[in-house]
């Protein structure tokens, strides 16, 4: 059936087009070069158009990176600055000469360089994916190598997620993660489904060649269900592949008004919304106990700019940027992890706001610092290392907490999880191992390697 309606439609004058097959895990999407609607299956099906939420900016540079320290992400640099996983980053391109990101853009070795920082330019598809010396990722909207961004919304997701730490400007959440930039969206902001999917099967092909896990970013969406977008995510479950999504800027609740990607129920889905530096859901962020996963900082965001500066920028959109950085963070720790197990480490270790219950999922804002210390700290203050807790744990600490020297891993012996290690630690291991109740232990969750 599908052969012969493929060979009806490319025999009428009207609806001449080129079509192109595009391959996700076992499905294939036959996407045409209009954007006017796409073939799947045995049937014509619309394409859907995606947009960017309109996001507020501010000029003032007040606190600038206040994000960082409300998620606590600099102490984990310690452990873990997202080495080796890839941030594939679907929106407008990235800054190829911003300072600050430069570095920390993949780099496609299957092509041709001249040497470690040089690409070559042969004008050859040397890795034989049907792309034309793609140095540094996509261009779908084009089919080209040009990932160069015109209209600056990927740039400041990608600051957020991973600029370099170089004492220069600015530092990512997971400043030595690699970001993959795939542009579907143009200088307006605004793009297609059809691209969309082929930038998914674009970076598969990466995951297929260089098995690292990889975080999408998908900072925008579309108020109707698209059944393609579905299949397309779903198909990656069972890799090591997560799909972090923003929620929308209208100030909507999403159970009467669904926004997708974010409202799909599957399990490698993570929706997020915005909080703002107190801790309240920012007044333009769309919201939903029941399809909104987690929330994160997205307003005041100080991050990367498209002339190799700076700028402030506001919107769910980058509380999602907030959300792939501590994933990124898990990830080059535990590169195994299930998407599933993902969720429920972010679920198990964020601070929970009974404020904000009714707006997100069990009240939950990411940490990024917790999230690593439910992951690593399989004994939390078993201090002396015999696989107990007793009061020796506590008298030992207690010393180590006076001498303001701890010469002990932090995720041993601040078992509040204040980043710090104190009396108070002390006293909390104290209780424990006197069977007393105890209600600052920060460990909740026991993940296993």
């Amino acid at each position: 059936m599908f052969f012969i309606l493929f060979a009806f439609l490319l025999l009428q004058p009207s609806l001449s087009f080129s079509v192109e097959k595009v391959k996700i895990g076992k499905k294939t999407f036959f996407i045409t070069k209009q954007k006017d609607f796409i073939l799947y299956k045995d049937s014509l099906y619309p394409n859907r158009k995606i947009f960017l939420y309109k996001e507020g900016t501010e000029k003032d540079n007040i606190n600038k990176q206040w994000y960082l320290t409300y998620i606590k992400a600099p102490v984990v640099w310690h452990y873990t600055k997202g080495e080796n996983v890839i941030v594939a980053i679907l929106d407008s391109g990235i800054s190829l000469y911003h300072k600050d990101l430069r570095d920390n853009i993949w780099k496609n070795r299957q092509e041709d360089w001249i040497d470690d920082k040089t690409p070559g330019y042969n004008g050859l598809d040397d890795d034989h994916n049907g792309i034309i010396d793609d140095y540094y990722g996509y261009n779908a909207i084009m089919d080209n190598n040009n990932i160069q961004d015109d209209n600056g919304h990927g740039t400041y997701i990608a600051g957020i997620i991973a600029a370099s730490c170089n004492n220069w400007g600015i530092c990512g959440i997971a400043p030595k993660a690699k970001i993959l930039p795939i542009k579907v969206l143009n200088k307006d902001g605004t793009g297609y489904i059809s691209d969309a999917l082929k930038g998914i099967a674009y970076v598969l092909k990466i995951y297929k060649i260089y098995h690292i896990p990889i975080v999408f970013n998908l900072s925008w969406g579309i108020y109707e269900y698209d059944e393609l977008l579905f299949e397309a995510i779903r198909e990656t479950i069972d890799k090591h592949i997560i799909f972090i999504t923003s929620v929308g800027n209208d100030s909507l609740n999403l159970v009467q008004y669904p926004i997708y990607p974010a409202c799909y129920k599957l399990e490698n889905v993570i929706a997020t919304t915005s909080i703002n530096k107190e801790g309240f859901l920012s007044t333009f962020a769309n919201f939903s106990s029941e399809f909104i996963d987690i929330a994160a900082p997205g307003e005041n965001i100080f991050t990367c700019d498209l002339k190799n500066n700076f700028r402030k920028v506001s919107g769910t959109s980058f509380a999602a940027a907030n959300v792939s950085g501590v994933t990124a963070l898990i990830f080059s720790i535990l590169p195994n992890i299930t998407p599933e197990n993902i969720k429920r480490l972010l679920w198990t270790s964020c601070i929970r706001n009974t404020a904000l219950k009714d707006y997100i999922h069990n009240g939950c804002i990411i940490n990024a610092y917790r999230s690593i210390f439910n992951l690593l700290a399989h004994h939390p203050g078993d201090i002396n290392d015999d696989d107990n807790i007793d009061i020796i744990d506590a008298l030992i600490l207690a010393r180590i907490a006076l001498s303001l020297n701890p010469p002990i891993e932090l995720l041993k012996g601040d078992v509040n999880c204040d980043t710090k290690i104190d009396i108070i630690d002390a006293l909390l291991i104290a209780r424990k191992s006197l069977n007393l109740p105890i209600s600052d232990w920060c460990k909740q969750y026991l993940f296993s390697n």
